[in-house]
């Protein structure tokens, strides 16, 4: 069985709660089908210029503009690079380029 979200795709986010102003990252909402072979879907967010560990913070995660949607990629190094893009995109939205 395959389980579904309301929401798929790579966003430019805004993340609350883990300073005193939201920060701007991007997520992706989805499936992984690079890299998982689960098809449980998950949300991973690749917050802009932060480097520190967050495991069990309670987050608000503002959905702002969708880049793209998730797709399956033919290798990581393909992966890579299409998350180096999202990055680029996710700081040209918010201005931050």
């Amino acid at each position: 069985r395959r389980l579904s979200t309301p929401l798929s795709g790579v966003y430019a986010v805004t993340v609350a709660g883990l300073s005193e102003q939201p920060l701007y990252g991007v997520a992706n909402v989805g499936t992984r089908p690079t890299v998982n072979t689960l098809a449980k879907p998950s949300l991973e967010i690749h917050v802009f210029d932060f480097q520190q560990c967050v495991y069990g913070r309670r987050i608000t995660v503002t959905f702002r503009h969708k880049l793209r949607e998730e797709q399956r990629f033919d290798s990581l190094a393909c992966l890579q690079q299409a998350i180096a893009h999202d990055i680029t995109m996710g700081r040209h939205y918010f201005g931050l380029s």
